[in-house]
């Protein structure tokens, strides 16, 4: 069965608190892209092959979850995103408002829903690793 990396989300989200990646990145858009693979390489010692390619699932440890369910399909994306929160894209999600703020940047106001995205409870029933 799948299983949701929470220990990479944490880290991943942990990240993006930081002020200073959203000053290192000269594109704003790979923010995000920049701190997932800062995550990924920090964990050599394990096989991460399955979290090389991660463009298709916007470099996001719970749309990985989803992408890999076997319900998954164009037609009910994040129905099975592991966390407790409204569709990503939906217009009051919190990842939809870390997402503007950082294209506003408006850091500080990304930080604190980084925050939020980090603390978020996973779903009951959803198996962690």
């Amino acid at each position: 069965m799948n299983k949701f990396n929470l220990t990479l989300h944490k880290e991943l989200w942990n990240r993006l608190t930081n002020i200073k990646i959203y000053g290192n990145c000269k594109e704003h858009s790979k923010i995000k892209q920049q701190a997932y693979y800062g995550v990924i390489n920090s964990h050599r010692e394990k096989d991460m092959s399955d979290y090389r390619d991660a463009g298709e699932f916007n470099y996001c440890l719970a749309c990985k979850y989803d992408n890999e369910h076997p319900d998954c399909s164009l037609k009910n994306l994040c129905k099975n995103c592991p966390l407790e929160m409204d569709i990503c894209y939906s217009k009051d999600s919190i990842y939809k408002k870390w997402r503007e703020s950082v294209k506003a940047k408006r850091y500080s106001m990304a930080i604190k829903f980084a925050k939020q995205l980090r603390d978020m409870k996973v779903k009951k029933g959803i198996n962690v690793e």
